[in-house]
């Protein structure tokens, strides 16, 4: 029998198949997390939201969220509100400045989606993803800093990803190029948090985030065209983006 490929990634055939796709197939996924597994809950908030990549980066601490379901395209997503927020703990995820971040997102308004930074406030020492301040690496940003970051600001579900390469990042927002920052930074190599809605460890933020959150996903490493297009078409499929 032939197998005819189908867009999506799934193969359609008279008498054979494969296994859908899934972010686990590209080397390098150090994050992934999303709202239809592996979230515990307790009276509609997320005590914890444990990584599906195998790495173990969970997420938890915070101020909790809440789960909601049947959100977008009928499946369920994280809101992040009224200062809520969850951090991971410190990782390697981005060291080499080589990153690649998918967030689906219904976004209102405020700040920090993600944010790598210290343990001692909400700022953040390796890169960030925040419409006030822009997508892209960011170094020290307590005094003494300097942006390399791609300014852009969410409209409602959107598919939002940055790939950073070196202290250079392009973002694209549902599979449309957005721009590419320039001046590169040199990226410490150091194990922080990662905060998801604000950073550090008390998760402060000058512009708490309003936004549903469906699904994150992460590579240590600069995704080439066809991978990234293939997680973006996994997503999109799911959460029917655009």
């Amino acid at each position: 029998m032939i197998a005819i490929p189908c867009a999506r990634g799934a193969i359609a055939s008279s008498g054979a198949s494969v296994s859908p796709f899934s972010p686990t197939s590209i080397a390098g996924l150090k994050l992934w997390l999303k709202a239809d597994a592996g979230v515990t809950e307790a009276g509609g908030v997320v005590t914890s939201w444990a990584d599906q990549s195998g790495e173990g980066n969970d997420a938890g601490n915070g101020i909790p969220p809440e789960l909601l379901t049947n959100q977008i395209n009928g499946l369920p997503a994280i809101q992040f509100s009224e200062g809520a927020w969850l951090q991971i703990p410190e990782n390697n995820i981005g060291n080499s400045g080589n990153i690649t971040v998918f967030v689906v997102i219904d976004y209102t308004a405020g700040g920090i989606l993600l944010n790598k930074g210290d343990g001692a406030t909400f700022e953040a020492t390796e890169w960030e993803m925040a419409p006030q301040n822009g997508f892209g690496y960011v170094k020290n940003d307590e005094g003494d800093y300097s942006w390399n970051v791609v300014a852009f600001t969410p409209s409602g579900l959107s598919l939002i990803t940055m790939i950073t390469t070196s202290g250079v990042t392009e973002l694209f927002n549902n599979n449309s190029s957005v721009g590419t920052s320039s001046n590169a930074t040199p990226v410490n190599a150091i194990s922080q948090y990662i905060g998801i809605g604000g950073g550090g460890t008390t998760g402060a933020a000058q512009s708490p985030l309003n936004a549903r959150i469906a699904e994150i996903i992460i590579y240590n490493s600069a995704l080439s065209i066809q991978n990234r297009e293939a997680v973006e078409n996994y997503l999109n499929s799911k959460y029917n983006i655009y």
